[in-house]
């Protein structure tokens, strides 16, 4: 099953007019793990996230996929490595309650408006 992550690296490749196959040649990785990195048949290495960003921005592509967090869902992990402590309990915590449509849409409302006055 194709992840979010290889949803958006398959999208920006067909825009890029790159194939699977050129992809893989050029992070240096085979074509097969490539493949089970999109379809979430293998774990998705911030190695290689990194690496195919950088190569979308060589590529031309200047809009942000937000592959980090798109790995990290697929992943099902989030790295808390080097955030605050204070911001480690907070994502810890919200992994652990259960919250409504609202809740989740207040949130989103909170995180976007703090990104915006950054």
């Amino acid at each position: 099953m194709l992840t979010e992550y290889g949803k958006a690296v398959r999208k920006a490749r067909i825009e890029l007019g790159v194939t699977i196959s050129q992809m893989a040649k050029e992070l240096e990785c085979s074509l097969s793990y490539l493949s089970a990195m999109e379809n979430g048949k293998r774990p998705i290495p911030m190695k290689y996230v990194q690496m195919t960003e950088a190569y979308f921005v060589r590529m031309g592509l200047c809009e942000n996929l937000n592959l980090k967090a798109l790995a990290d869902l697929s992943n099902q992990c989030v790295c808390l490595k080097g955030l605050k402590t204070d911001v480690q309990n907070l994502i810890v915590e919200i992994a652990q309650t259960e919250l409504s449509d609202d809740d989740v849409r207040k949130m989103n409302e909170i995180l976007t408006s703090a990104k915006n006055n950054r």
